[in-house]
């Protein structure tokens, strides 16, 4: 599912997740996603755009876990500054 990235969308698309876990992976502890969803969309509304963009939540079923994938177009985390490189000696 995809939804705009921002702050008023995040309860629709968690709604939407948990509905589909419901339905698709029974077992899955819907208070732990719930949590998990809000918190991965909360991330990407405050930290991926500074205009518009979109957010993708994926849900996919296994054995043993459900997989969701949350994917955006945003900013990214860029490259190091200098002063964040961890420094090493040369002998």
């Amino acid at each position: 599912m995809q939804a705009e990235a921002r702050a008023s969308r995040i309860q629709g698309v968690r709604h939407d997740v948990l509905d589909v876990l419901a339905r698709e992976c029974p077992d899955v502890d819907l208070t732990a996603a719930a949590l998990i969803v809000t918190e991965l969309v909360a991330n990407v509304v405050r930290h991926a755009y500074t205009e518009k963009g979109s957010v993708e939540v994926e849900v996919s079923c296994e054995p043993e876990a459900a997989v969701l994938t949350v994917r955006d177009w945003g900013l990214g985390f860029g490259e190091p500054r200098s002063a964040d490189l961890p420094r090493s000696r040369c002998s």
